[in-house]
């Protein structure tokens, strides 16, 4: 859809595979990162997980959302090994050149449906023509409470993957400037 009243519209939204992922990162500690003045350091890591899923993915498309400390992605099963790989090697770059933690975890569609909650996935192209994913219900919001709650079970755990490809990444940070002294 091409119209922002149209995200409301639930025809619009498809369900995910039961097959899929449901990918999660944030950065540990990014609030207190934040108020000691690292939000591009918190922002970079947070976007380079979508650099890295690229990478995975191989050229393939998939839905993904940034969220400002990490990303929220949905990946066929079929590219779990890949994604795990990848995000490993950026755990190990966020750790040794920003010092922060990295939180990574995978949950999967077919759990999160059998709750009642299925993973509805639209596409909503800008007038630039850029497509973004955008979804619909508590499907995420479960997933990351998921991973939060219990990383022993929805974790990834770092078996290879000590480096990643980040030359896709771009951000374009630059400071705001205060209005109204704020």
């Amino acid at each position: 859809f091409t119209e922002f009243s149209k995200s409301f519209d639930a025809t619009n939204y498809h369900a995910a595979p039961r097959s899929c992922l449901v990918v999660i990162t944030d950065v540990k500690g990014s609030t207190q990162a934040i108020e000691d003045g690292r939000y591009q350091d918190v922002n970079t890591i947070g976007a380079a997980t979508i650099a890295a899923l690229q990478n995975a993915m191989a050229g393939e498309a998939f839905p993904f959302a940034f969220g400002g400390d990490g990303a929220t992605a949905v990946i066929p099963d079929h590219k779990k090994q890949a994604a795990e790989n990848e995000l490993c090697a950026l755990r190990t770059l966020a750790e040794s050149n920003f010092g922060l933690g990295l939180r990574v975890g995978m949950v999967s569609v077919a759990e999160l449906e059998d709750e009642g909650l299925p993973v509805l996935i639209g596409k909503y192209e800008l007038k630039s023509q850029y497509p973004m994913a955008v979804f619909r219900g508590g499907a995420l919001t479960k997933a990351e409470e998921k991973i939060k709650k219990n990383e022993d079970q929805y974790g990834v755990t770092c078996r290879g993957g000590t480096a990643t490809d980040l030359s896709k990444l771009s951000c374009r940070w630059q400071p705001l400037l205060s209005q109204n002294g704020k």
